[in-house]
């Protein structure tokens, strides 16, 4: 059903077919099979918002609550659904670090999202990691957003995690595409 990583035009009717016929001879549906019936449906968000709530009509998300909310992440990221990233993470009583990896990720473009994240992530007390910062620098970087992308080094400054020639590239980057090059001089 997949062919190089990307479903292939018609996988993601042939998974669904694949499910059905296991579901009809009473297999039980585990993590890996619906995880990727949903990765073949691409670009399809109406079919797999249909395939979530087969799942959690079925009970796989109070049977498998961390897998759900992993799974339903995957889909904010792969959709740009930063909204319903953010109603995930208010919605489950103790978020992991990979839920907000992916939520942040899901912000790809969202002015100022990115760092909402973070301040979410650390009021839940869920340590931020370098990939963490990156990947709201990254974000900065994308919205030129240079007082979000200076206010990030200075955290990573002051909770000892070493900034990189990556963390710097990001927050030039926000100060190029912000328009603002005085402040990158003082990075």
């Amino acid at each position: 059903c997949l062919s190089r990583g990307r479903p292939h035009p018609t996988s993601g009717v042939e998974a669904v077919k694949m499910l059905r016929s296991m579901q009809e001879r009473g297999f039980t549906i585990d993590v890996p099979t619906w995880s990727r019936v949903i990765e073949a449906q691409g670009a399809s968000m109406w079919k797999v918002e249909s395939l979530l709530k087969e799942m959690a009509e079925s009970g796989f998300r109070e049977s498998h609550p961390e897998q759900w909310y992993h799974i339903c992440m995957d889909v904010c990221v792969k959709g740009r659904k930063w909204k319903r990233a953010m109603e995930l993470l208010d919605e489950i009583e103790t978020p992991t670090l990979k839920l907000f990896h992916g939520a942040i990720a899901s912000c790809h473009q969202e002015h100022g999202k990115a760092i909402e994240v973070l301040d979410k992530m650390k009021a839940a007390n869920v340590e931020p990691l370098i990939h963490t910062y990156h990947a709201v620098l990254k974000s900065c970087a994308r919205t030129g957003q240079q007082a979000h992308a200076a206010r990030v080094l200075k955290e990573m400054e002051e909770t000892d995690t070493t900034a990189s020639v990556i963390s710097y590239s990001y927050a030039l980057a926000a100060c190029e595409n912000g328009g603002h090059w005085k402040p990158s001089m003082a990075l």
